[in-house]
């Protein structure tokens, strides 16, 4: 797994945790029936377990997640909502008293939801519950099987590991369970052995700290820890947290890494978020919701950020492939535009990878021979693949922020034949050949139009615009530039043979 695949999950897990914490601090202090949670899911513990959730069913409202969840700066999808709804009614309907979510870093790895385990009242029919929830969360691609007076729910490939009852000794979360609240928590607590994998995977091919991505950051922060709990006994007034550690000098210096890594979002007031110390203990008291939503805000939009970051850096990273797979092909790359005998721009360089995007029967229902706005091919606009859309953009509007620069020395703007890589004399690795451009600069998909670069006020006024710029180079490489790069550099970046030495 390459390491942008990696955040993603890290980011898609990420989710999963905080839903769950919403979820657990939506309900009151109302004692669950039965054993004990950490009993309760003690059999399904793993090596690879990350962490435990827990929430009373009675007192689950969906819409007051559904509330929070977009408070708190988190899409709330309507198919989702309703989805949730209905799961919600039919678990009360039929006596589920409380529901556990078990994380493991084989599911982050994978994507896969959490494995979710079902306890019901004394006498109910699990035969009962288990036929009304399985048409919903066969929708996705769950199973639901019994497991003793328990019922279990998540991806097949999971609950085969569960059955088996690996019963891991946890003394790190089953310390966190035992001191959270009964009735609704979360607590968090990997191993020290699986903490030190993470965060050895998180730091692959990474040179430098400065260089990762704020969701790893913030995670690497929370790595030396003992373990993590969240509770509250009611959502409005906030927040309660405890991160253990074995020694106060750990706890402070936690206090002092999340303080810098804070100070990155400057729309959070820092010293209103941070937690005390007691003891060993950072401890969280955040009795203002107002003061939660501000940090969880701060927090998501830049783990958003980060997340279409690497999803647009895969996107590039897809186009350049495609473009190399073509010169492979066919021994050239293809035009900035396919022309007209009479040398009319027809359609854009984008149509041209096509089949080397798995998009060949796309690519078939374009008249090559026709311009990109005739009535034939106008109609194809809405049909832009993904890979050309903007992070979160909606592909059918047929807009894309992935442009070639073009200058008279650039490798799509330079007058002629399109250049082989013999003639890329400064080398593959120091030439760009495709940007993210803003959202003011985009084009459509299909039209032979991309970034008309004259002159270095071009530039100024792209990074005016984003002043961190997304590039492709020639070598297939994505890089996001710091924003210390000026518009010479980058000048002399977009020329294939201008002979410039570029140090930043």
């Amino acid at each position: 797994m390459n390491r942008s695949m990696f955040q993603n999950r890290l980011w898609t897990q990420w989710l999963w945790m905080w839903c769950c914490c919403l979820v657990v601090i939506g309900g009151d202090n109302v004692w669950g029936q039965g054993k004990k949670p950490s009993d309760v899911v003690a059999p399904f513990l793993e090596e690879t377990t990350l962490g435990v959730a827990w929430c009373d069913v009675e007192k689950l409202e969906v819409s007051g997640i559904a509330s929070l969840l977009a408070t708190y700066n988190l899409p709330v999808d309507e198919s989702a909502y309703k989805f949730a709804e209905n799961i919600a009614a039919g678990l009360k309907s039929q006596g589920v008293i409380k529901v556990y979510c078990v994380f493991d870093v084989s599911a982050l790895m994978e994507s896969r939801p959490p494995v979710f385990v079902l306890q019901v009242k004394e006498g109910s029919d699990l035969s009962i519950v288990q036929a009304l929830i399985t048409p919903l969360t066969s929708r996705a691609n769950l199973s639901v099987v019994k497991d003793g007076e328990l019922l279990l729910v998540g991806d097949p490939k999971d609950l085969t590991r569960k059955q088996a009852h690996p019963t891991a000794k946890l003394e790190r979360l089953q310390k966190q369970m035992a001191s959270a609240n009964q009735s609704n928590a979360i607590c968090f607590a990997p191993s020290s052995s699986l903490a030190e994998a993470l965060r050895i995977t998180m730091n692959l091919g990474v040179g430098d700290t400065a260089s990762q991505p704020f969701a790893v950051k913030l995670l690497l922060v929370f790595v030396p820890m003992e373990g993590l709990r969240i509770d509250s006994n009611v959502v409005h007034k906030g927040l309660n947290a405890v991160v253990d550690f074995d020694t106060s000098e750990k706890a402070n210096k936690f206090k002092q890494d999340l303080a810098t890594l804070l100070a990155e979002l400057k729309q959070v007031e820092v010293e209103r978020v941070l937690p005390k110390i007691r003891e060993t203990s950072a401890v969280w008291e955040l009795e203002n919701q107002e003061n939660f939503s501000e940090f969880f805000k701060g927090i998501s939009a830049r783990l958003t950020d980060a997340a279409s970051k690497n999803t647009s850096m895969n996107n590039l990273k897809q186009l350049a492939l495609a473009l190399h797979n073509h010169e492979s092909a066919f021994t050239f790359f293809p035009p900035q535009a396919l022309t007209s005998p009479t040398g009319k721009k027809l359609l854009s360089w984008r149509v041209m990878i096509l089949p080397f995007l798995e998009q060949n029967e796309l690519y078939q229902k374009f008249k090559l021979d026709e311009p990109w706005d005739s009535a034939h091919n106008a109609a194809l606009i809405k049909e832009m693949p993904r890979v050309f859309a903007r992070p979160n953009a909606d592909p059918t509007l047929g807009k894309t922020p992935y442009v070639a620069p073009l200058t008279k020395e650039s490798f799509f703007g330079r007058p002629g034949a399109p250049p082989a890589f013999k003639d890329i004399l400064d080398g593959t690795s120091n030439t760009i050949w495709m940007i993210e451009a803003p959202r003011e600069l985009e084009v459509v998909w299909t039209k032979p139009e991309d970034w008309e670069v004259k002159g270095a006020e071009a530039i100024d006024q792209v990074l005016k615009l984003s002043p961190e710029l997304l590039i492709s180079r020639m070598d297939g490489s994505v890089q996001l530039l710091p924003a210390t790069v000026t518009s010479d550099i980058i000048m002399k970046m977009l020329t294939i043979a201008g002979g410039e030495v570029v140090n930043f």
